[in-house]
């Protein structure tokens, strides 16, 4: 017990358990004081000391049993309930991978406590009378290996006090330390792991960085497609961001000035589309279109199909922007020329895109600045046919 004011002042008394295994202490010193007097009532040296050794072997020998008994009852439990384990799962959310708790602890020490306690609850109220007949015959064997009667009684005593002092002892360790012991030696593990998970992503992080400017610094032919998108998929989303940029800054300063040095970006936007299962980004596909429409030899088919796609992943222009999308899809469709009449029937629905393509980019004050001056674009803009469609004025000017 111990003082403690309160808010308002009054006093009031605090339980403290941890003193109890104080308390308990003293009194099995007391107890084994008591033997050692008890065995200074013999004449002789030879006898005090068999007579001290089996009384404190009688004490031992019941602080454990009770010790033992007393942890198997105070074993604490681990929540299980659905509850709680839906919490604890809650709890350990990542927010790049949202991984769920896959592991508990091993419970097997619990349930071996929850049968032994009934086991022993239920043979004491079964076989109380015969258990009182048994304490009888050990006093009875005790005295006769002391050659004094009445170390019956007191073998007896000494069994029944330094078992229940063994029990409380065991009972209250249990429930004091044993629980916070295996709370934190749990919480070391979980960190542990958690260390040891970020080294890792840490580790794939910096492979995957150091793939992309190899690859876009001298390419590394050594590696497949399948090792290239293994060293990716490790990597983390803020660094597949990185990744992107710098494959986009590539691309973006040597699309004109060195085309060679540009297509070194169309790998790794190729494997980032492979690793965007969902088709989340817009941008993966955009960016290797334009590689592939700038390349020095064009893949235009591939590239208008990847513009389609990113229009479609990217939804209306006029909210998300990024309408050089509709400017390069025409473009290429008017590269393309006859090549794909068949995705539209005739010339006439071809061109009816076309201007369709052309009349969201020129919204874009930026876009309309080069896409007036665009080649194809004059080239188609200028075509008898398609006077009546898109007048000069529109585009060129």
């Amino acid at each position: 017990m111990s003082n403690e004011v309160d808010e308002n002042g009054a006093g009031s008394r605090v339980w403290d358990p941890k003193k109890s295994l104080t308390a308990i202490a003293t009194c099995i010193g007391m107890g084994l004081i008591i033997v050692v007097i008890q065995a200074l009532q013999v004449e002789q040296w030879g006898q005090f000391v068999g007579q001290a050794s089996i009384m404190l072997a009688i004490s031992g020998a019941a602080i454990m049993l009770g010790g033992l008994i007393g942890f198997l009852f105070g074993i604490p439990r681990r929540l299980q309930s659905e509850v709680n384990v839906k919490k604890a799962n809650s709890e350990v959310i990542d927010d790049a991978s949202s991984e769920r708790q896959l592991y508990e602890g091993n419970t097997n020490l619990e349930q071996i406590s929850d049968w032994l306690t009934k086991i022993i609850v239920g043979v004491t109220l079964v076989k109380l009378a015969d258990i009182v007949g048994e304490l009888s015959r050990y006093g009875n064997g005790i005295a006769a290996a002391t050659g004094r009667p009445a170390d019956a009684a007191f073998a007896v005593g000494l069994m029944i006090f330094f078992f229940i002092a063994g029990f409380l002892t065991g009972y209250l360790w249990s429930r004091l330390f044993l629980g916070r012991a295996l709370s934190e030696a749990e919480s070391r593990i979980r960190l542990q792991k958690k260390l040891d998970k970020l080294q890792q992503q840490a580790q794939s992080d910096a492979e995957a960085i150091a793939f992309a400017r190899r690859q876009l610094s001298t390419g590394d032919p050594t590696l497949s497609v399948e090792a290239i998108e293994a060293i990716l998929a490790a990597a983390s989303a803020e660094t597949l961001a990185h990744v992107f940029s710098l494959a986009e800054n590539n691309r973006w300063r040597n699309w004109e000035s060195n085309k060679e040095q540009m297509e070194r970006s169309i790998l790794i936007f190729e494997t980032l589309i492979r690793l965007d299962q969902q088709g989340r980004y817009h941008r993966n596909l955009g960016q290797l279109a334009y590689c592939l429409k700038d390349k020095r030899q064009p893949d235009w088919e591939t590239a208008e199909n990847l513009f389609t796609r990113a229009i479609k992943c990217r939804g209306d222009a006029n909210t998300h922007g990024w309408a050089a999308y509709e400017a390069n899809r025409a473009i290429v469709r008017i590269a393309l020329g006859d090549k794909i009449l068949r995705q539209f029937g005739s010339i006439d629905e071809m061109n009816m895109a076309i201007k369709a393509d052309l009349a969201t980019a020129l919204q874009d004050y930026w876009v309309a600045g080069w896409l007036r001056k665009d080649p194809h674009v004059e080239k188609w803009a200028s075509d008898s046919q398609n006077k009546n469609l898109l007048t000069e004025r529109e585009v060129v000017k």
